[in-house]
């Protein structure tokens, strides 16, 4: 019995332990990091787009300072992120984006 309640301890604390993000494989993107502008102002943020595809990082506040600007801004750049793969559609653009979240990123 007692052996029952340790196993069981153990399964419990391996899966707690577990973080979802680290099971997700990330990628390397490279293009431009376009600042549209802030929100309140009708912008949306930042985007990234690439030759296929145009990106929406859940998690703008990880984007350094310097790669905004009072107007629209574009800057060549490296990033390794999480794709979600996910569709969506933020502020009031026409086109979906695909959702991603930034955990390294750097000019190129």
């Amino acid at each position: 019995m007692r052996l029952k309640y340790t196993l069981l301890a153990c399964c419990l604390i391996t899966f707690s332990a577990c973080d979802k993000e680290d099971d997700v494989p990330t990628e390397i993107l490279e293009g431009m990091l376009v600042w549209t502008g802030d929100y309140r102002a009708d912008g949306c943020g930042f985007i990234l787009t690439t030759e296929n595809e145009i990106y929406k990082p859940i998690n703008e506040s990880a984007v350094d300072d310097i790669y905004k600007a009072n107007s629209q801004t574009e800057v060549k750049v490296k990033v390794k992120v999480i794709n979600y793969n996910k569709s969506v559609q933020p502020c009031r653009s026409a086109e979906p984006y695909n959702e991603i979240k930034i955990l390294e990123i750097q000019p190129k």
